[in-house]
């Protein structure tokens, strides 16, 4: 095996789009934030809504976008540090030469182009049959009841629903594509030493990246939502959002322990070659009344048997601690969200009715 001090990265289909501009992710985030949001008040101005009293419900269903999409931006860049994080510390392990080890990621389906615009397009197209904008039934009644002309809020819900809605399908594949990846370079293979498995803990912490960024996704847009109805769609929507993440990390992780287990198999087998093979030196060390080398015989045994309970006592599962608290803290966010949001719209539903 060849290793390589740096491995030339693929990138997916929004970072060289980002890449291309020569723009700092954060402005790009924020370039793209500005322009939805001045198109939400165009539309507003146009549909009639700013002659009306202002309401509050409505600002805050028309920023739902904006925000989800600067959100999807900014954590982007977060996702491909840990991705690639997490490719490098895996190269060491392969048993393949660079030029190997780089075709091996350029055929992974994340990067493949043609593969990623079509799940930009399903995604918008999903969206859109779940957001229905055409027949107003995407759209709030407080929006229906403050828009004279809700033709621009449509527009405004195709396009921008539309990109939250590419932008989401095109994160769901590459989170999938990338679970393919890292199951694909383990099935090559590979040096582990068993008892130092922090190669393979990037792999998780990637995995868990995924899971808090979609599940911290989903708890964002409910503060921005007005009012939360359990429909077809909302289930749908936040089942996704909350499902596909967990569904990569447990995944994800179950490739990586296969790998361990594997690995531990092995290495648990040339030790009991050994064992059995020093065994049998001392049976006959013993019957030959051979006291000198038999007590280096039985040195070496009981080396070989600490070694063993040393093998055994490996973790099979490749996450740290911290990284399942984390995660099973990231999927109570939505939840603990919630509960504030109600409970802080209670209390200002209070103070406003109080004399």
């Amino acid at each position: 095996m060849t290793e390589s001090a740096k491995v030339d990265m693929p990138t997916t289909l929004v970072e060289e789009l980002v890449e291309r501009t020569r723009i700092s992710w954060l402005r790009v985030a924020l370039v793209v934030g500005l322009v939805l949001i001045l198109f939400l008040v165009g539309s507003a101005f146009l549909a009639g809504v700013l002659a009306a009293p202002f309401d509050a419900d409505f600002w805050r269903a028309g920023l739902l976008y904006p925000v989800i999409i600067v959100y999807i931006l900014l954590t982007l860049p977060v996702l491909k540090r840990l991705r690639e994080s997490a490719i490098t510390d895996f190269r060491p392990l392969a048993r393949m030469d660079d030029d190997d080890f780089e075709r091996l990621l350029a055929k992974a389906p994340m990067f493949n182009r043609r593969l990623e615009w079509l799940a930009l397009g399903s995604g918008m197209v999903g969206g859109l049959l779940l957001l229905r904008p055409w027949d107003y039934s995407g759209l709030s009644r407080t929006w229906l009841s403050l828009g004279t002309r809700p033709e621009w809020l449509v527009l405004y819900v195709l396009i921008a629903g539309g990109l939250w809605s590419g932008l989401l399908g095109l994160g769901i594949y590459s989170s999938l594509s990338g679970l393919r990846l890292f199951t694909g370079l383990q099935h090559h293979p590979l040096d582990i030493t068993i008892i130092d498995l922090r190669p393979l803990q990037p792999i998780g912490r990637w995995s868990l990246g995924i899971a808090v960024i979609f599940i911290g996704g989903s708890a964002l847009s409910l503060l921005f939502v007005p009012q939360i109805i359990l429909n077809v769609e909302a289930i749908v929507l936040y089942g996704i959002l909350v499902l596909t993440p967990v569904l990569v990390f447990f995944l994800n992780m179950l490739s990586t322990r296969q790998t361990i287990v594997a690995a531990k198999r092995r290495k648990l087998d040339m030790v009991r070659d050994h064992l059995v093979a020093a065994s049998l030196s001392l049976d006959e060390r013993v019957a030959q009344d051979l006291p000198e080398h038999a007590e280096a015989l039985l040195g070496s045994f009981s080396a070989w048997v600490a070694y063993e309970e040393r093998v055994k006592k490996v973790p099979e599962w490749p996450y740290t601690s911290e990284i399942r608290r984390n995660l099973v803290l990231s999927t109570l966010l939505p939840l603990a969200v919630w509960l504030v949001r109600e409970m802080v719209l209670d209390l200002l539903k209070q103070w406003v009715s109080s004399p």
